[in-house]
């Protein structure tokens, strides 16, 4: 029996803007269905595991097997002014508006919640490397989501793939290979010179090849001796030139 195969990234595939990238549209479609001042969006990923936010500052907190969102009194405050489009800080609230609130604000991070459920998987096992991610509105925090790499796993592998389709396959070996730069070597002739004559050589002398100037130039790869193409010695104002 052949063991399963794990769904691993190496640690270099979770950069910011890969991780970014992958939640971007789960972000997106959240934020459209609530927030009305300003779209939601990623606006910074961080490894690690930091500090929890305390009790006293802690607005909301939703733990589920994958990921863990906070929302800290201020964040909860911004969520709610976001989706509703006011200020809250205007007017005093009523007991009862305060319950509303965050009725509104609990079934606003359910949603998110229920989102991100949908979109990453549950870690197998134990999982040491944590990625903090900060959801925002303009310059505004929302909320802290933290996941584990191997829940995120999924989602930039087919951010991976999305990228790969934008590019067109080439249709043929050539058009794969055409824009790969070469070495090319032009050889016009060759002279047989011994060791003690190559080593008294110097400045000025002249060794004489075995062909003529105008005879045909022969075009080789680098490290090849297979002929590529023939041309013929051109000059042009200060500069040698071959034409094929």
């Amino acid at each position: 029996m052949t063991a399963e195969v794990r769904d691993w990234l190496p640690a270099t595939a979770f950069s910011e803007g890969a991780v970014e990238a992958s939640l971007r549209d789960v972000v997106a479609s959240w934020s459209s269905r609530w927030l009305l001042r300003a779209p939601a969006e990623v606006s910074a990923v961080r490894m690690g595991e930091p500090e929890r936010t305390t009790a006293a500052g802690l607005g909301l907190r939703v733990q589920k097997q994958s990921f863990d969102i906070e929302v800290a009194m201020r964040g909860k405050r911004f969520l709610l002014e976001a989706a509703l489009n006011v200020d809250l800080s205007e007017s005093p609230l009523r007991e009862g508006d305060r319950r509303l609130l965050d009725a509104l604000a609990e079934k606003i991070i359910d949603d998110l919640a229920a989102h991100l459920e949908a979109a990453l998987k549950p870690p197998a096992g134990e999982q040491e490397k944590t990625l903090r991610v900060v959801i925002a509105a303009g310059a505004n925090e929302l909320v802290v989501v933290r996941a584990t790499e191997d829940a995120l796993v999924p989602l930039i592998k087919a951010q991976c793939s999305k990228v790969r389709e934008t590019s067109a396959a080439p249709s043929n070996r050539l058009l794969a290979l055409r824009q790969t730069p070469i070495v090319a070597h032009a050889h016009l002739g060759q002279a047989e010179v011994a060791l003690a004559d190559l080593d008294g050589l110097c400045i000025g002398d002249v060794l004489v090849l075995d062909a003529a100037v105008s005879d045909p130039i022969e075009l080789r790869l680098a490290d090849c001796r297979s002929v590529i193409a023939r041309g013929r010695l051109c000059r042009s104002a200060d500069n040698l030139s071959i034409q094929l």
